[in-house]
């Protein structure tokens, strides 16, 4: 008789807990390796500490102690602030920074590996992986794709109002903008990936690509009333040509093909929705102007400081100068068109990205339809915080007089941002004119000239109620924050504030570390200076932001300096 074969069935739990129950490990290998163990969870933090006594500053691990000893015993249980004490203490960690940077030169230059938001790409391109995950992903309006987001955003995120789905909001919004006669064009600006995929791989067509839900995303769009730019469709046909649209290193477009898709919004513009003619005519001059940086892509691999890997990339920027001015076209909050964005409205014209000023996306849409724009636009917050800038009570006058908004976000944010709905401020009544005197002016004695009013700084004290949600240095793409807050105003000390309610932005993250301010949190009283947002430098009107305080009515006002009182 032949000899039985063997049954091959698949391996099981059972079978590994089983291997696992007959390992033996020798006494000096247990000991060495739990001695090893021990040895980490000791040293490490020991020598962090020990080097910050040594530079004189307080050690990070007290942190912790911070909530407690102010009687918010609480906050040891909040998830949002255990995780901002975790990345406070493994950030400060000079260790784990040299290890971290190093091993991923290694990986990035041996390996070709990235990290969790860079993909190594062909011939030294980077990648940004959200984009990626947005090309290659299910339909991004499946019922899957949406739970799933929705989980995500409560547990990794922990959003407290998650909308993962980003057509309630932007319906809403349109339908209440076409109500009081404003029109909406709506530009998602493609993702690197999605033009440029042969540089993700050699063996990807060079023809643009696309989310499987997107179509459908537009059709629901152009139903509501917007008017949907088909961007991606533009670069399908310039790819096609061999040209190169986005920086190698970079998540953003080059400047040629952002002007470009400026000129061609301007088309769009004059076939859909004609626009009366400006109150003052724009005449422009123009300026190339050479920049270089590295991008913002290889400052997320976090390599060592003297990485040689990549090198600064360069580009020709063209500035728009207002010849009325002599100056670069700036912003004009009272033209009939609002220009909504993130960064890659900013690029090329916010010093803060690092790409010079004078020369975004702005300028050059500007430029090509004849007017200077309203321009709100905040780095990593299209989908809810510029929106939520334009509908404060203080923009009402001049929201219900636009005649069209440009909403600008890039692509990959349908499926990576919270999208909230917010309603339209109320409208604000015309201002009465004043009647004009019709009986012969009274003689007056001439008065002298007062005295140049000194203006006063404005400072309070007061209670912080709500505080939003701190960012996590180093997983955010962008170096700087706003954290909005609102503060019960207990004391004007100097200037003029009506009302005892304040919402305040206070820059809780620098450079990618996070700043005292960080460290406040409800019920602490704190001595503020302040001026309102709208007047403080322009750098920070389009630096990222978090804001969950839903205020909409109170002016929002900047904060100088503060100091946390007693």
């Amino acid at each position: 008789m032949p000899p039985e074969t063997p049954v091959h069935r698949k391996h099981t739990e059972e079978d590994s807990q089983a291997e696992l129950n007959s390992t033996e490990v020798r006494p000096a290998v247990a000991r060495g390796l739990s001695w090893g163990f021990l040895a980490l969870l000791i040293l490490v933090p020991l020598s962090q500490f020990l080097l910050e006594i040594a530079q004189g500053h307080r050690p990070t691990i007290f942190r912790v102690f911070e909530a407690p000893l102010a009687g918010r015993w609480t906050d040891l249980a909040d998830r949002k602030y255990l995780a901002a004490y975790e990345t406070s203490l493994e950030k400060s960690s000079p260790l784990r920074t040299w290890v971290q940077a190093n091993l991923q030169s290694v990986m990035t230059r041996w390996l070709g590996v990235g990290n969790h938001k860079v993909v190594i790409g062909q011939h030294g391109w980077l990648l940004y992986q959200p984009g990626i995950d947005y090309v290659a992903g299910a339909d991004f309006l499946g019922r899957g794709a949406l739970g799933a987001r929705m989980k995500a955003m409560k547990d990794r995120e922990v959003e407290r109002d998650p909308h993962p789905d980003p057509r309630p909001a932007l319906a809403a919004f349109i339908r209440d903008l076409r109500a009081h006669h404003v029109a909406v064009l709506l530009l998602p600006v493609p993702d690197k990936s999605m033009v440029h995929p042969e540089k993700l791989t050699a063996e990807a067509s060079r023809a643009a690509l696309n989310n499987p839900g997107y179509a459908r995303f537009v059709a629901e769009m152009e139903q509501a009333g917007a008017v949907v730019f088909d961007a991606a469709g533009l670069t399908r046909s310039t790819v096609l040509t061999g040209r190169t649209l986005y920086l190698a290193q970079d998540t953003h477009w080059r400047p040629e093909w952002m002007g470009e898709i400026a000129t061609a919004i301007a088309g769009a513009v004059q076939r859909h929705f004609p626009l009366p003619p400006p109150t003052r005519p724009l005449v422009t001059s123009v300026r190339a102007e050479s920049r270089r940086r590295l991008g913002d892509l290889v400052e997320m691999l976090a390599l060592p400081v003297d990485q040689s890997l990549y090198a600064p990339e360069e580009v020709v920027a063209t500035q728009i100068f207002d010849q009325s001015t002599n100056r670069p076209l700036a912003a004009d909050p009272d033209s009939d068109v609002v220009l909504l964005g993130d960064s890659f409205t900013n690029i090329y014209s916010d010093p803060g990205l690092g790409w010079g000023e004078g020369a975004g996306f702005a300028a050059h849409l500007g430029r090509a339809l004849g007017r200077p724009l309203h321009v709100i636009a905040q780095n990593g917050a299209a989908s809810t915080g510029a929106r939520q800038e334009f509908l404060r009570t203080e923009q009402a006058r001049r929201l219900y007089a636009k005649k069209l908004l440009i909403y600008e976000f890039t692509i990959h944010d349908l499926t990576t941002a919270n999208w909230r709905p917010l309603p339209l401020p109320p409208q604000q009544p015309k201002p009465v004119p004043a009647q004009v005197e019709t009986a012969a002016p009274k003689q007056t004695v001439p008065q002298p000239t007062p005295p140049a009013l000194v203006a006063v700084p404005l400072r309070v004290i007061g209670q912080i109620e709500l505080l939003s949600p701190l960012p996590v240095p180093g997983r955010s793409a962008y170096r700087d924050c706003l954290a909005f807050a609102r503060v019960k105003v207990t004391k004007v000390i100097s200037g003029e504030y009506k009302g005892d309610v304040a919402i305040v932005a206070f820059h809780v993250m620098k450079d990618n570390q996070l700043t005292d301010s960080a460290a406040l949190r409800p019920g602490d009283t704190v001595r503020l200076e302040l001026q309102p947002l709208r007047k403080a430098p322009e750098i920070y009107q389009s630096m990222q932001r978090t804001d969950t305080t839903d205020d909409f009515e109170h002016v929002p006002h900047f904060v100088i300096h503060f100091a946390k009182e007693p």
